[in-house]
């Protein structure tokens, strides 16, 4: 009897051995194996042999997602990646959470990782290339909605004026602590956004670009005279057409330079975008504050 005891018990301790072993084969493997992800790229499935590596909210896709998409790239089996689709070229280094884009160095959420000789980019670069991504659950959505989309040059500020007319107005607008600022409100198109006279990044553009299918969106460019800080009061804002429809500001899109969202400093400059929905008309709509219903100034809402 004291010999079977002896037995189960050695039995029992190799078993735990082995398993503490094996766990973290099985975990890394897990991680590895492509399968309990669906990816859906323009709207269709795609099948990719590895899952992306969710790790504190920050996402990292597989080298393939990327190539999938046009997007060449450099130096896949050493530390330093280039990443090319374009006019955008993109510099990583493995472990190190930043990306130099063009000539600009950006901060990233998570770093590049190579797991078996794998190599995992982060999905924000991917707004880089005008491509937007998103993940749910084990559900992966990726639009390319921006890869085609045309950069035109205007050679005078003559021809941006005239290609921006009765679409853009400039005023003075109240601030929130009632002194005034000058603004110029522009009622975007597809052919004013994808202009290189509105200094924005290319992952903004893209971004904005998508949203206009079924949005109207107001570019409002903020310069502040005063001595004081202050903010323009945006849900006081609306939009009215010719036939009375009342178009309400949904949201404040923060585009990268903080516009909107908080105060504006003395002798400070900002842009950010207004979104409001679909604007139907045909005709001028007018841009209103609802505090005192004064007329701000009128767009023409036709193509």
């Amino acid at each position: 009897m004291k010999k079977l005891t002896s037995l189960v018990a050695l039995l029992g301790l190799i078993l735990t051995l082995l398993a503490a072993v094996a766990w973290p084969l099985r975990s890394e493997a897990a991680t590895l194996s492509g399968g309990s992800y669906t990816y859906v790229v323009d709207g269709e499935e795609m099948l990719f042999a590895y899952d992306p590596i969710v790790k504190s909210g920050s996402v990292l896709l597989p080298l393939e997602v990327f190539t999938s998409l046009g997007i060449t790239v450099d130096g896949a089996l050493e530390k330093e990646v280039t990443l090319k689709s374009g006019p955008v070229t993109v510099g990583l280094t493995v472990g190190r959470p930043v990306a130099q884009v063009g000539l600009e160095s950006q901060p990233l959420a998570i770093a590049p990782v190579r797991l078996n000789g794998r190599l995992f980019l982060p999905a924000e670069l991917l707004e880089d290339f005008g491509i937007n991504f998103s993940q749910e659950g084990n559900y992966v959505s990726i639009n390319r909605y921006a890869t085609q989309m045309p950069e035109l040059v205007y050679g005078t500020p003559g021809e941006w004026q005239a290609k921006t007319a009765d679409r853009s107005f400039s005023t003075s607008v109240r601030a929130d602590s009632g002194f005034v600022l000058s603004a110029t409100f522009t009622l975007l198109t597809e052919e004013i956004l994808a202009d290189r006279n509105l200094d924005m990044a290319y992952g903004t553009r893209a971004r904005l670009m998508g949203l206009l299918e079924t949005n109207s969106l107001v570019l409002v460019e903020l310069s502040n005279n005063a001595m004081r800080s202050g903010a323009l009061v945006t849900n006081g804002i609306y939009l009215v057409d010719a036939d009375r429809n009342q178009y309400d500001v949904l949201e404040v899109l923060d585009i990268g330079d903080g516009l909107l969202s908080g105060k504006l400093a003395p002798a400070a400059d900002r842009m950010g975008v207004l979104r409001l929905s679909k604007i139907q008309s045909s005709g001028p709509v007018k841009l209103y504050y609802e505090n005192n219903g004064m007329i701000i100034g009128s767009f023409v809402a036709g193509e």
